[in-house]
């Protein structure tokens, strides 16, 4: 017999200091990017540390790359 788990989870994650630099145009270009991240890399088969980075870090470097004057943009973990 064989069995199957999925985790559901919802991460959130906000800019370094919430620091407001996100406009709307950014955030059109910014949201589609982390989904083709996941699909890329396979997420089923990676740990969710590892997701969560490959989504940050891939996402930073986006930003940095398309939006040069963005140069103090990085993502902060959100802790309530």
């Amino acid at each position: 017999m064989h069995s199957f788990h999925a985790i559901y989870m919802h991460a959130v994650f906000s800019t370094k200091n919430r620091e407001p630099c996100l406009t709307s145009k950014i955030r059109d270009r910014l949201w589609p990017y982390p989904g083709g991240i996941a699909r890329e890399n396979g997420t089923r088969a990676l740990a969710v540390s590892k997701v969560l980075q490959l989504l940050k870090g891939n996402s930073s470097k986006r930003m940095h790359a398309t939006f040069p004057e963005l140069h103090r943009f990085s993502w902060q973990i959100f802790r309530p």
